[in-house]
């Protein structure tokens, strides 16, 4: 048992006799253990010592007549009774303690050990089914990213081609607009021009009757209505003036058609040089004017519209749109159908530009609508 070595923290030949005291600390342990071979010794000379004079003292005088052969053995055997007591009592009764304490030191650490390895198996276990787990999540989250990745990608491709497909769509409306608009001028309303003429001539010819006269006379206010309304349909359809007078024109004219009339004040704040800008996109800077303008006169009751059109640095053009009118609430405004539907439409038009449009009411706080197009200075200067 000695050569398994150290296991409750003293040496294999330790502390013989001596029991080591508990909570004593390590200086105290290492002075009874450094001090167990000395008592050792003392013991085993001191017992040699009375067992050898309590024979030679005692009992060999009284046994003086005994051959000298038969006193050694009695001295042997009497100094052998009494130093094997001693030796048992001092030596190895203390050995064979320490030796049991080690030996249930030594199931004790194994038991402990093996609950150890238990409990450092069940760890492991846990921690594989663990990672197992987490790299299940991981290829699972990889395969979703994967997918949608792919998904984006899709939803990319087919967002431009549906940006593509509009603004298609916006240029062939604006081609048939313009071939009907250019309908409604040459023929419609050159037609309507020369019908009030006709009927002016006919009331100023004394031949007619008077009764006739009146007749033809109470066609002329429907026929200016219908030429009035001939007009704006035409404007509507495509705005002549911003091929002729410009940009500038255009919207102050339109602004003069569609707002003035119903009592609205408007004011502009244009740069001249968004006249430079390419006609694809002064035409659907218009649209996107008309189409507030329009939603100002059906829905704002506003008293006062300001238009402010600047460049701003990097080429970006920024318009706002501001009204003084009723407002309103834009949650409720998606939620009710047929409603917002012109923003929409702006929206979707400033997007074809590369741009963004920004709405901001509140219920009787007004509307200001805020757009950013980048890009048009590299425009004015490509041109």
């Amino acid at each position: 048992m000695a050569a398994k070595g150290d296991v409750d923290g003293t040496a294999p030949h330790e502390g013989y006799g001596v029991a080591r005291p508990p909570g004593n600390g390590a200086g105290r342990e290492g002075k009874v253990h450094s001090s167990a071979p000395l008592r050792f010794f003392l013991i085993v000379t001191l017992s040699v010592f009375i067992s050898e004079a309590f024979v030679m003292f005692i009992v060999v005088p009284a046994l003086m007549p005994l051959p000298q052969y038969a006193l050694s053995l009695i001295d042997a055997l009497l100094l052998t009774l009494l130093v094997l007591p001693m030796l048992y009592l001092f030596l190895l009764k203390p050995m064979m303690s320490t030796i049991r304490k080690r030996s249930a030191a030594e199931e004790s650490l194994k038991e402990q050990q093996h609950r150890l390895e238990e409990l450092v198996d069940e760890r492991t276990h846990t921690l594989f089914r663990t990672v197992a787990t987490l790299k299940d999540e991981a290829r699972e989250r990889i395969r979703a990213e994967r997918e949608l990745s792919g998904k984006s990608r899709e939803l990319q491709i087919l967002t431009g081609d549906l940006r593509e497909l509009s603004n298609r769509l916006v240029r062939e409306d604006e081609v048939t607009r313009r071939k009907l608009a250019g309908i409604l001028h040459d023929q419609v309303g050159q037609n309507l021009v020369a019908i009030k003429m006709k009927c002016g001539n006919l009331i100023k010819e004394e031949f007619v009757p008077e009764r006739c006269r009146e007749e033809v006379a109470s066609l002329i206010a429907p026929l200016q209505a219908s030429l009035h309304a001939t007009r704006k349909l035409t404007a509507d359809l495509y705005p002549s003036i911003l091929d002729d007078l410009g940009f500038v024109s255009a919207v102050r004219w339109y602004g003069d058609i569609i707002l003035t009339p119903n009592g609205v004040q408007v004011t502009f704040a244009i740069d001249e040089s968004v006249e430079d800008l390419p006609p694809e996109s002064k035409l659907s800077l218009f649209r996107i004017v008309q189409e507030l303008f329009q939603n100002i006169a059906k829905h704002a009751s506003a008293t006062g519209v300001e238009v402010v059109l600047k460049g701003q640095p990097g080429g970006t053009l920024k318009l706002s749109v501001t009204d003084n009118g009723v407002g309103f609430d834009e949650g409720e405004t998606r939620k009710k159908s047929g409603k917002g539907i012109g923003f929409m439409l702006v929206k979707e038009r400033v997007l074809s530009m590369g741009g963004v449009a920004q709405v901001t009411s509140s219920p009787g706080g007004g509307t200001v609508v805020s757009i950013q197009i980048p890009g048009i200075d590299n425009e004015v200067r490509g041109k």
